[in-house]
């Protein structure tokens, strides 16, 4: 697991073409898992962002 400010920098990873983030239900691990995503996809790699429900 990580939280959101280290995952909002996480850099895309040699040799992962593929990554999934669980995504808090609240607005830092938002913005962090949207940041994150977006900087992955840009190196063309592919993003699934998971929802978790709240709670959870």
């Amino acid at each position: 697991m990580i939280d959101a400010g280290n995952l909002a920098k996480l850099p895309p990873l040699p040799g992962i073409d593929a990554l999934s983030i669980a995504v808090d239900a609240d607005l830092a691990g938002q913005r962090a898992a949207e940041a994150c995503g977006e900087r992955w996809a840009l190196a063309d790699r592919d993003v699934t962002l998971v929802e978790v429900p709240n709670g959870a």
